[in-house]
């Protein structure tokens, strides 16, 4: 299971919140489980992220915080959901914003829809 939550942490860091693809490897790795990654505080993320000798292994800027801190805030990632259909959710919303690029829709102008409306977040 573990391998397929850090498939799926490496793939929204990377697609959703833009982080590079191995910092998005990197970090998905510390994680073994999504509640984990959803409780992450803004302190953890200044701080940076620790090796298991204590040495920073990754920093993280301003910006990358404030991306990842409002993507765990949005409710793409459900605890309700398995991991695989978290995946399957991130997978369909990538696929979907690049097919609205490619008929030339402003994407910035959709308001994006909750996929679980009656979950709370």
């Amino acid at each position: 299971m573990s391998g397929q939550l850090h498939e799926l942490l490496a793939f929204v860091l990377e697609k959703e919140v833009g982080l590079l693809a191995r910092k998005s490897r990197s970090f998905a790795s510390h994680f073994a489980e999504l509640e984990e990654f959803l409780n992450l505080e803004a302190a953890t993320l200044r701080n940076g992220i620790s090796s298991i000798s204590g040495k920073t292994a990754l920093r993280f800027t301003c910006d990358e915080i404030e991306r990842i801190l409002a993507f765990i805030s949005s409710g793409k990632l459900s605890l309700q959901l398995t991991v695989a259909e978290n995946f399957l959710a991130s997978i369909c919303r990538d696929f979907t914003g690049r097919q609205l690029v490619q008929l030339g829709v402003n994407t910035q102008t959709i308001k994006q829809p909750r996929l679980y409306p009656c979950m709370s977040t």
